[in-house]
């Protein structure tokens, strides 16, 4: 039978036991007979803190779970992720900790003695399969699909923290530093989100929101993660920014841009040529490329030129979600 101390030391020693992007073995930031906290890095050597209890849940246990929680985000900017990791957790638990923005992570004694028959073992070691609706779904799709959704989880929470100020050609981009959690639309599950104001000149025309959200594939309990800009002519004064399909630019789906060979996230997306009529496309690379923005939303996993790849990509998008949204004639901005 697995004890709190022995779980402790799997995760230290195991960290991809609970997500595959924990790049580095943790240690104890502080421990009491109930609850262990642990802090490890993730690939983008951003603290992620580990809350682990291998015990039955209780009400008081986790109304502390998720104070302490909640007081690690405040205390540590530099904080991607607090996962909080218990042997079995009853479903009105999961309800109160999703409500309260927390993954948590199941580490049944089955995945443990599962994750002893793994070790040595990669992404590559795996069947070739992917992750499309329908079809056989084994366990071995379960672990592949799980580094997936982990690598792209790690990706967004990264994104979402950095500053995604920006200026090109006549445009000046500023994004608020609060994340929100997600609006619903009507096909997705809500993520996470900031708001924005996109400059023009010098004088405020424009506003929306970059968005993560999730949709559910048919026939799986898989999910696939997007990344979707929404912009709009900027609002009166008083007024909210509402996301709606109107409002709705690019969208990228991230899942599918994970390289199987090495855990990275390396997007090469045109996915946006689909949505308009040829004309309109041709005319909207000319623009891109007149801008030096290329006509494919991009993000390289170069080491070190991380950054610099992130601000293209924002820009990729804003400036694609603004022409595509000229061309349909829902905002206000000539294309020439």
């Amino acid at each position: 039978m697995t004890t709190q101390n022995d779980a402790v030391k799997l995760i230290i020693e195991k960290p991809d036991i609970i997500s595959n992007n924990l790049t580095s073995a943790g240690v104890v930031d502080s421990s009491d007979k109930l609850l262990t906290v642990m802090k490890l890095n993730d690939k983008f050597s951003r603290a992620v803190y580990v809350l682990v209890h291998y015990s039955s849940l209780t009400d008081e246990l986790a109304g502390k779970i998720i104070r302490k929680a909640g007081s690690l985000l405040r205390k540590d900017k530099n904080t991607a992720r607090v996962l909080v990791v218990l042997k079995t957790i009853p479903a009105e638990y999961k309800e109160a900790l999703t409500d309260s923005k927390l993954e948590w992570i199941e580490l049944a004694e089955e995945k443990i003695v599962n994750q002893r028959k793994r070790e040595g073992k990669t992404a590559k070691d795996l069947p070739v399969e992917t992750y499309e609706s329908g079809g056989n779904h084994t366990k071995e799709d379960s672990i592949r699909q799980e580094a997936v959704n982990d690598t792209v989880r790690a990706f967004c929470e990264w994104l979402l923290s950095k500053d995604l100020n920006a200026s090109w050609r006549e445009f000046t981009l500023l994004v608020s530093d609060q994340i929100e959690a997600g609006d619903s639309t009507e096909n997705a599950l809500p993520g996470k989100q900031r708001h924005f104001q996109l400059y023009r000149n010098q004088f405020l025309a424009y506003e929306g929101k970059l968005m993560t959200e999730y949709k559910k594939h048919e026939n799986t309990d898989g999910y696939s993660s997007f990344l979707t800009v929404h912009l709009a002519n900027q609002t009166k004064p008083g007024e909210d920014f509402n996301v709606n399909e109107e409002t709705e630019g690019v969208s990228v789906e991230l899942n599918k841009y994970v390289n199987e060979n090495t855990g990275e996230l390396d997007i090469e997306d045109k996915g946006w040529q689909t949505c308009l009529p040829e004309q309109d496309v041709k005319k909207i690379a000319m623009i891109m490329n007149r801008w030096k923005l290329g006509v494919n939303i991009t993000f390289r996993p170069d080491p070190g030129n991380e950054g610099t790849s992130l601000q293209l990509m924002i820009k990729q998008m804003i400036s694609l979600s603004l022409l595509i949204q000229a061309a349909k004639g829902k905002v206000s901005y000539v294309m020439k």
